[in-house]
Order: C-alpha cells, then sequence, then structure tokens
C-alpha cells in the first residue's frame, strides 16, 4: 500500500504560497532504509546532488522548489545557503512543513523505532528542525532555540545535542 502525504498550505513564508500544497509522497518498504520520496522536484534534487559546484546546486534547489515548494531536501539546502536568518527561518519552516506532511503517518506506524537518520530524506527534514533550533540561537532567541533542539532530540535521542540544552539550561539557571 503506498500512503501519500498530507497536504498542508504554508502561510508564514514571506512569498505567497497559499496556492502550493506538497505533491510528494512516501513510497513505504519493508525497512526504513529503503523508504524513499517521490517528488516532482526529483530530477532537480538529483542534479544538485551529483554536483559541487555551490551555484549549480542552489540553482537546481530553487528549480526544484518551483517544482515542490515544500520540498525538504531543496528547502534545507537553501536555509544553509541564505545569507539572513530571516530567510533562512523562512526556508527551514517550509522544510519542517514538508517534512511533517510527509513523515507524520510513517513516524505514527514505526513509533519508537523511527530512525531520522534512516535515509536521506529522513535526515532533511530531522536537520532542518535542529538547524532552526541553531538559527534562534544565534539570533538570541533561547526560548525558540530549546523548543526546536528538545523536539531534535525527540526526533533523534542519540543526537549529542543534549549537552547544548544542558549548557542552555546552565546559563539560564536551571539544572540540566
Amino acid at each position: 500500500m503506498t500512503r501519500f502525504s498530507s497536504r498542508y498550505i504554508v502561510t508564514q513564508l514571506a512569498f505567497d504560497t497559499t496556492q502550493f500544497l506538497t505533491s510528494a509522497r512516501v513510497i513505504p518498504a519493508a525497512r526504513l532504509t529503503d523508504y524513499r520520496v517521490e517528488s516532482p522536484a526529483d530530477p532537480y534534487l538529483k542534479q544538485m546532488n551529483q554536483t559541487s559546484d555551490v551555484r549549480l546546486r542552489t540553482l537546481f534547489a530553487r528549480d526544484a522548489l518551483n517544482e515542490d515548494p515544500l520540498c525538504v531536501e531543496a528547502n534545507f539546502y537553501l536555509a544553509l545557503r541564505a545569507r539572513t536568518n530571516e530567510t533562512r527561518i523562512e526556508y527551514l519552516n517550509a522544510a519542517i512543513v514538508g517534512g511533517k506532511a510527509l513523515w507524520s503517518d510513517v513516524a505514527d506506524e514505526w513509533g519508537m523505532d523511527m530512525d531520522w537518520m534512516a535515509c536521506r530524506p529522513l535526515m532533511s527534514y530531522w536537520q532542518s528542525v535542529a538547524a532552526l533550533g541553531y538559527t534562534y540561537e544565534a539570533m538570541g532567541d533561547v526560548e525558540k532555540a530549546r523548543l526546536y533542539f528538545q523536539r531534535a532530540i525527540d526526533m533523534h535521542h542519540d543526537f549529542d545535542i543534549e549537552e547544548k540544552l544542558a549548557d542552555m539550561n546552565r546559563g539560564m539557571g536551571l539544572r540540566a
């Protein structure tokens, strides 16, 4: 049975995305490592991942978003390349919305056995959550940073960001 992702509308982005819905879908398999995503953005993602030229990678990522505005991998890549925190937050929020749309049913199905490092599409979603924590921390918004760091830990218990949270707690006068 093929699971189709939920469809979400992104309203918090600066550009108008109300007409866009994710058209990607998760293709399940017996093992989580074999799960994959099918998306109209796939040809651009393939080209993006086959070149080391940053300019070309950026162009392919933008082309991918023209086909699927909630493409997790393209949004994450462009967030890393963003020049401002505000732009980075927009891309990361879009990646998280797209990731949630694709993976929430899979996470419910796998429960505690869910491994967010099992395959690249899962990893990009998890990395977007963690990156949003780092972005808010850099901006000095400790509460939002803690929220996203905790979410990243909840998704991937082995993540060493627990020390980061402990440091933040100590800095706020809280117990680790």
